[in-house]
């Protein structure tokens, strides 16, 4: 056993299982797979228990129950499921696939670094997305105007050759430029030594700022109710849209209840102040990434249109504003992925 520790997995062997594991648990899992080494097969029956429950760990630790709501909505909206025209057999199948679809973004948040992307990473996934995206519709609407099936949606196909084809790569890629500016001009309240004093001012100014986000927000979400209303009162739009323009109201109601920063006690001491920033960091975070997935809603009955170049458009345009929010999402993950860690390694700077 002792010469086996010795000598340590196969080093491919070892790669695999390395990038097989979480990257939260990657240094500490794999070192402990490796001193517990004995042979290949022992190594790798070790691992295989060991990485599923990783996963999960991980999933029940940074998964965001509302997002996933959202997301496996749009995706069975996306999907056909909504449709008036839909079979239960092809529901069950459209549900099996959203599953599929939100399982697989669970994974991708397990595997993705807690580290913003970089500036050249980061332009040259919005190039791949935005040419994607509109080298597809490019070949729909074409398809359309060949078959001459666009009729009264000749004003459609001529705002797409003329405006978003041209300017929607450049204005996503700048946008995307803008959130790394941003990110680079990121300032984080907590040094890495603070008296208590300090960090119960830094958090008096965090709660501050949260408050004025809240009622900001509340004003934007009562506004898009009112406009959900009408658009409701106006067009036919399917009832399985509603449920999501419902959540408007509810999250403004939520944000004026249970949306302000947790009341900081008086008389902590400095660790138990410390767990209540890390703690209050994290679900104002997850509460924003909720809110922001949620503000496109009312563009989601476009996607039902009549016409298929209007709906194709919509789902330009949706497509577009969903990897923002994806992309700015990110970026607050980034940050308070850094701002936690910032807190996990803050000392008490003591009185001389």
């Amino acid at each position: 056993m002792e010469t086996g520790a010795l000598t340590g997995p196969p080093r491919l062997l070892e790669r695999l299982v390395f990038h097989a594991i979480p990257p939260a648990a990657r240094e500490a899992v794999a070192g402990d797979l490796r001193e517990l080494y004995q042979s290949p097969r022992q190594y790798l029956l070790s691992a295989a228990g060991t990485i599923p429950f990783i996963i999960t760990s991980q999933i029940r630790r940074t998964a965001n129950l509302p997002v996933l709501v959202i997301q496996g909505s749009l995706a069975f909206l996306l999907l056909g499921g909504f449709s008036r025209n839909s079979q239960g057999v092809a529901l069950i199948g459209v549900a099996a696939a959203t599953f599929l679809l939100l399982l697989l973004s669970l994974l991708m948040g397990v595997y993705r670094s807690g580290e913003a992307p970089s500036a050249k990473r980061a332009i040259l996934e919005t190039l791949v997305i935005a040419a994607g995206v509109l080298a597809y519709a490019r070949g729909i609407m074409t398809g359309l105007h060949t078959s001459h099936r666009l009729g009264s949606d000749q004003a459609a196909w001529l705002l797409f050759i003329w405006l978003i084809l041209p300017f929607g790569m450049p204005v996503l890629g700048g946008m995307r430029a803008a959130m790394i500016l941003a990110r680079e001009r990121w300032d984080n309240p907590f040094a890495s030594h603070m008296s208590v004093t300090a960090i119960a001012a830094a958090y008096d100014d965090f709660a501050a700022s949260i408050r004025r986000r809240n009622w900001a927000g509340m004003m934007l979400l009562l506004a898009l109710t009112a406009l959900s209303i009408l658009a409701f009162v106006f067009f036919p739009l399917h009832r399985g849209v509603l449920g999501l323009t419902v959540l408007y109201p509810v999250s403004a109601v939520y944000l004026f209840c249970h949306g302000a920063a947790r009341p900081r006690p008086e008389g902590v001491d400095f660790s138990f102040l410390r767990e209540i920033c890390r703690r209050e960091v994290r679900r104002q975070s997850q509460l924003r990434s909720f809110l922001l997935w949620l503000l496109p809603a009312p563009l989601l009955p476009l996607l039902s249109a009549e016409s298929p170049a209007s709906a194709t458009l919509a789902g330009i345009t949706l497509s577009f504003l969903y990897f923002l929010i994806w992309a700015a999402d990110r970026e607050r993950g980034a940050q308070v992925c850094s701002l936690t860690e910032s807190l996990s390694r803050m000392r008490e700077r003591r009185p001389a």
